[in-house]
């Protein structure tokens, strides 16, 4: 980077304080929190997980502001009106873990539904070899009972 007096520097750093920095690591947290997951379609436990992590409501608003004027605003917004989001709150709360009940409930009768079909699978497997062997041996008798047959008839004759 050059600098107005044509010469090579290093770009300035802001000199921030604890205060910012705390408040930049709080918007990190919340922000690797608040992202979608990526999750496989087909992989029922992790977009549960997923809902998991973003099924809880948090009603304590931010109230810092670099106006003192704003920041005493906010303040008396969040008093007036924290009755009734931590009404709405509690009910979304309720109403996430009772989804993910209903999720994990179904995310075990799913697996225990492919566990099943699995084991039938295996089974199924083993009684058409089962059958493709009977088959074999019934052929096998019956060309015997005619060769048998044929034999006697011709020893008739």
């Amino acid at each position: 980077m050059t600098n107005s007096n044509g010469g090579s520097a290093a770009p300035k750093v802001p000199d921030l304080g604890p205060a910012t920095l705390v408040y930049i690591e709080k918007v990190r947290q919340a922000t690797r929190r608040l992202k979608a997951r990526e999750s496989k379609p087909d992989n029922v436990r992790e977009a549960i997980d997923a809902l998991r992590e973003v099924a809880t409501f948090d009603v304590e608003v931010p109230t810092a502001s670099q106006r003192r004027e704003w920041e005493f605003v906010k303040i008396a917004i969040k008093k007036l009106t924290s009755w009734y989001f931590r009404f709405l709150a509690a009910q979304l709360n309720s109403f996430g873990a009772h989804v993910l009940t209903l999720g994990d409930t179904l995310a075990a009768k799913t697996e225990g539904l492919e566990s099943a079909s699995d084991e039938l699978a295996v089974r199924l497997g083993a009684a058409e070899e089962r059958l493709r062997r009977l088959e074999s041996l019934v052929e096998t008798r019956a060309t015997r009972a005619k060769r048998s047959v044929g034999k006697e008839a011709s020893s008739e004759d």
